[in-house]
């Protein structure tokens, strides 16, 4: 197994990490993901395969030309944001 090299743009790389970051204060499937990675791997391994999940979704959607499907998670914050 290879890990993370340095092909490809470091800046799109960084991207995803902040994005990755950005997504965790929410539940939603990546979170999941993520915390149940981090409990066995370090952070950092966590967060790019989290990146990298992110990345393959954001690449489907783009080319079959779909919507994003929020999971039940993210429907439900919304939710509870709206509520007085």
């Amino acid at each position: 197994m290879v890990g993370i090299t340095r092909e490809g743009s470091g800046w799109l790389r960084w991207e995803l990490t902040q994005a990755v970051h950005s997504h965790l204060r929410h539940e939603t499937n990546l979170t999941r993901f993520y915390r149940r990675l981090a409990r066995k791997k370090p952070n950092q391994v966590a967060v790019m395969a989290t990146a990298r999940k992110m990345l393959k979704t954001v690449y489907w959607m783009l080319r079959n030309n779909e919507p994003f499907h929020p999971g039940p998670g993210v429907v439900d914050l919304v939710a509870r944001r709206r509520r007085p």
